[in-house]
């Protein structure tokens, strides 16, 4: 049984504040240190650290305030959230393919934000 929020407008921003929260988590693959070079990943992983403690301190208040809006909200706004970042993803390796971005490796042309084509091709699966 899902509970609704009667306020539609509560609602909307109860969705907003959800999809920031899991938008931040999820960019730590959108993440990418020029300087460093190709094979490390330590810039990620703190990213990744960050966002996962922002996002773990996010969702307990938002369990808090709103703990019924989770079961109405909580799948939508992750799926919409996988396809925006897919459809970036999407872009990126089209512009890698026609030279108007770099690829993050010597031997690929198309790696997204990866740094390899195969998981890449899974994040866009």
């Amino acid at each position: 049984m899902v509970v609704e929020i009667k306020n539609r407008w509560i609602g909307y921003s109860v969705m907003l504040v959800q999809a920031i929260l899991i938008a931040v988590c999820l960019s730590a693959v959108c993440y990418n240190v020029s300087s460093l070079p190709s094979g490390i990943l330590d810039g990620q992983w703190k990213w990744l650290y960050g966002c996962g403690i922002w996002f773990t301190m996010g969702m307990v208040i938002y369990i808090i305030l709103f703990p019924k809006a989770i079961k109405q909200y909580f799948a939508v706004t992750t799926s919409w959230i996988f396809i925006l970042y897919g459809f970036m993803e999407a872009v990126w390796g089209i512009r890698q393919v026609y030279g108007f971005t770099y690829s993050n490796h010597s031997l690929y042309t198309l790696t997204g934000s990866f740094y390899n084509p195969g998981p890449y091709s899974g994040y866009l699966a």
